[in-house]
């Protein structure tokens, strides 16, 4: 009865340790910086997958010419509100994540040391806004979410030869309360906004922004990361009752799947060569 209410206390002190251990991890600013920076990394990757997307499947509208006649004849109305609709989903979700990835990252940058406020400021400028329409796209994500879906035109020539280019009609963008740079960059375009040659050099300037933003982050907040990395060392203290800081797991299952070759060979396992951690 002794050593069981022994034991008991033990479980309920270590239960205690670990809750405070957890704890404490969570609310640690390197927790929440790792956080922040994973979920701008998964934001970023999901918006250029949309970005790929959009573009490979405009490249093909316009290249395709089974695709290009059916937007350029327009006398099938079953299939060229089809066509229109497939453009309508791949631009909302472009846009939509277009509208994440800018949401992200002002909330990374806000918390970051003022020296990398500046330079990211300098490099938005630089490499992202120096293209004239950088502040056209970030505003279409207002008129196509807000207000109303893209209003598509398609022009081209039908022949010996089939053309065909996706485009926005500059009338009814103008039609929408856009700020000075946008309109200025929509009225001089002309009649019609061709949206694939915008595309690509856009998306390019904006990895190489979130390449360098995210780099910079994590090593600027290398002191925070490791402060967080020694708490999940002593969590995992814990958690294994002492065996393990968990920073020799790869090694522990290299050597299980070891003994697991040796049974296989009829050969004698081998023991962990155990370590106690330094912590």
């Amino acid at each position: 009865m002794q050593d069981a209410a022994e034991a008991a206390r033990g479980h309920g002190d270590r239960a205690e340790r670990l809750a405070a251990a957890e704890t404490e991890l969570n609310e640690h600013a390197g927790t929440k910086l790792v956080r922040r920076l994973e979920q701008l990394a998964r934001v970023f990757t999901a918006w250029r997958h949309f970005a790929i997307d959009l573009e490979i499947l405009i490249a093909a509208f316009e290249t395709q010419e089974d695709i290009a006649v059916e937007l350029m004849q327009n006398v099938r109305e079953s299939t060229r509100p089809a066509l229109q609709l497939e453009l309508d989903k791949a631009l909302i979700a472009y846009l939509a994540s277009l509208g994440a990835l800018i949401d992200h990252t002002r909330t990374l940058v806000r918390n970051q040391p003022k020296a990398v406020q500046d330079e990211f400021a300098e490099r938005l400028s630089k490499d992202v806004f120096a293209l004239p329409q950088a502040a056209f796209l970030g505003k279409l994500r207002n008129y196509v979410l807000h207000y109303v879906v893209a209003p598509w035109r398609f022009s081209g020539t039908l022949g010996d030869q089939v053309t065909a280019e996706v485009r926005l009609d500059s009338a009814a963008l103008l039609e929408f309360d856009w700020n000075k740079d946008s309109r200025a960059f929509i009225e001089s375009s002309g009649e019609t906004i061709h949206l694939s040659a915008l595309l690509r050099p856009y998306r390019e300037a904006t990895e190489k922004l979130h390449s360098w933003l995210l780099e910079r982050s994590w090593d600027e907040g290398t002191p925070l990361i490791e402060a967080s990395n020694q708490l999940i060392a002593r969590r995992n203290l814990i958690l294994s009752a002492g065996v393990s800081d968990g920073r020799d797991w790869h090694e522990r299952v290299a050597h299980i799947q070891e003994n697991l070759d040796r049974e296989r060979r009829g050969e004698a396992q081998t023991d962990y060569p155990q370590t106690m951690p330094d912590l």
